[in-house]
């Protein structure tokens, strides 16, 4: 079956192999010497607190390889977990993920499980354009919603942990959106779920910042966590260092996808307006007529029966990552009908 999606997808879409550009890092001087400089012309500056700002400054420098794990650190209850779960076409499943978190799994199939009341999916879309975090148990906790064996999954460094699937979860063909920002367990979450032949991977390479970490204790009771490693899927393939790169590349500048990913409905809106501005003055048409009589023609007295209006076109999709997929799903559909 994945072979035959696969052959799909590549009829369906042309597949672009840009490189990835990244920016030289600038030379920078020694830091004892920006810290001498600092001291002499700075000396009501305490050397803890030139010390505190060295170490933070090395630390978010050095990230998201290195990070600082508070020896009493605040309990934090993730908020972004699935910040947009809704129908499209009245049919496919659009699920946004913001963090890989504790809870993400849970809070998804909620999310899903309401929108089943609405209508019987028919394929679903996992966004993960933009997704972060390195909660590396909860990513294989998501994805066994979509499994249906168990079996050895992913290694972060602590050996390889199999899934545990919590049953079949009728949801349809599911296509996963990447880009250059979707990054750690978002990354691992994505790669899980192609290796076991469950999902297409559409958009951009990731950030191939999916690490393996080892904590390691400092004098004051607080730890570094550092990369050491490489995370390794069920296969012992290993998640390539330069990031994943997708089944179904589609270019999108980075900065027009963060505006499209995080202001879908104006994307939407200006997609119509755009329509029109392309094929120019269109006809009037009855249901015209009867939004002119609501405005601003209130004083007849006869107005057309409710049904002479047209029913609304369903919003047009400009985001060519979630349009390209939606069209992937579309196909996928029209094939298992016929296959059945």
């Amino acid at each position: 079956m994945i072979k035959t999606r696969f052959l799909l997808a590549l009829a369906l879409t042309a597949v672009a192999t840009a490189p990835v550009n990244r920016a030289a890092e600038p030379v920078a001087p020694p830091l004892e010497e920006v810290m001498s400089v600092i001291r002499t012309n700075l000396p009501d500056v305490s050397a803890a607190e030139l010390n505190a700002a060295a170490v933070r400054g090395v630390v978010e420098g050095m990230g998201p390889r290195v990070s600082w794990i508070d020896s009493h650190p605040p309990a934090v209850t993730a908020t972004n977990l699935v910040p947009v779960a809704e129908l499209l076409d009245e049919r496919f499943v659009l699920v946004r993920v913001g963090e890989v978190a504790q809870g993400l799994a849970k809070e998804l199939r909620a999310r899903v499980e309401a929108l089943r009341k609405e209508a019987k999916p028919a394929g679903l879309v996992l966004d993960l354009r933009f997704a972060h975090g390195w909660d590396y148990a909860e990513a294989v906790h998501t994805a066994e919603l979509f499994l249906k064996n168990a079996g050895p999954v992913l290694d972060w460094g602590g050996g390889m942990v199999d899934a545990a699937p919590s049953g079949a979860w009728s949801v349809g063909p599911v296509t996963v959106l990447v880009n250059s920002r979707t990054a750690g367990a978002a990354e691992a979450l994505a790669a899980v779920l192609r290796d076991q032949e469950v999902a297409l991977t559409l958009g951009g390479q990731t950030a191939g910042e999916a690490f393996a970490f080892q904590d390691h204790a400092l004098s004051t009771g607080a730890s570094l966590r550092i990369a050491s490693g490489t995370v390794r899927l069920g296969d012992g393939t290993e998640l390539p260092s330069a990031g994943l790169m997708p089944d179904v590349r589609v270019n999108v500048p980075i900065e027009q996808e963060r505006t499209l990913v995080n202001d879908g409905e104006v994307a939407r809106t200006t997609a119509a307006q755009g329509q029109v501005a392309a094929n120019g003055p269109r006809r009037m048409t009855e249901a015209d007529l009867v939004r002119l009589h609501r405005e601003g023609m209130q004083a007849l007295t006869n107005p057309p029966p409710a049904e002479a209006t047209a029913p609304a076109a369903p919003p047009a999709v400009i985001d060519p990552v979630l349009a390209r997929a939606l069209d992937l799903l579309r196909g996928l559909v029209i094939l298992r009908s016929v296959r059945e």
